[in-house]
């Protein structure tokens, strides 16, 4: 007959096993994955944002530039 004591701590021993190794796998591949692909998709979307805003002042100020002698109040 098995000691039930011994089976318990190595019923321990391999849980506490799993999670420090699934938690090392999730630290160091999937949370950098995560990470980099939510801020680069934030970093995109803001600049994608500005750059059109900033293309769209830009033009509508050319535009009032040239289109007469007199310029526009901005």
């Amino acid at each position: 007959m098995q000691n039930p004591l011994s089976s318990g701590v190595l019923l321990i021993y391999l849980s506490s096993f799993l999670s420090i190794y699934s938690f090392i796998f999730f630290s160091y591949f999937i949370y950098p994955i995560l990470t980099s692909l939510t801020t680069t998709y934030l970093l995109n979307n803001l600049v994608m944002e500005w750059l059109t805003k900033y293309t769209a002042k830009q033009q509508r100020h050319s535009l009032e530039d040239n289109s007469s002698g007199v310029r526009l109040p901005r």
